[in-house]
């Protein structure tokens, strides 16, 4: 059973077990973001499409930044996971 970091919209960081790290990011599919860290986050990959179903998550962009990924607003809930490349 793996384990991840769950960032929602509100910005609570929650941690989770289970292998449903996918389901939280929403059914259009997901997004892996790139860290320098052996850390990898996840996004909705059409969660800046649908501003009003998933709002800019401001915590989580800056948990990625962070991590070393590009600096650009993410969109819905953020997941971290220990897979890196």
């Amino acid at each position: 059973m793996s384990s991840y970091a769950l960032i929602t919209v509100d910005g609570a960081l929650e941690f989770r077990k289970g292998n449903d790290w996918r389901d939280q990011l929403g059914p259009e599919g997901r997004a892996r973001v790139r860290t320098d860290e052996p850390l990898a986050g996840f996004v909705n990959d059409c969660g800046l499409l649908f501003p009003e179903k998933y709002p800019r998550n401001v915590v989580g962009s800056l948990v990625l930044v962070a991590l070393g990924a590009p600096i650009q607003p993410y969109a819905g809930p953020v997941v971290i996971t220990g897979w890196g490349p």
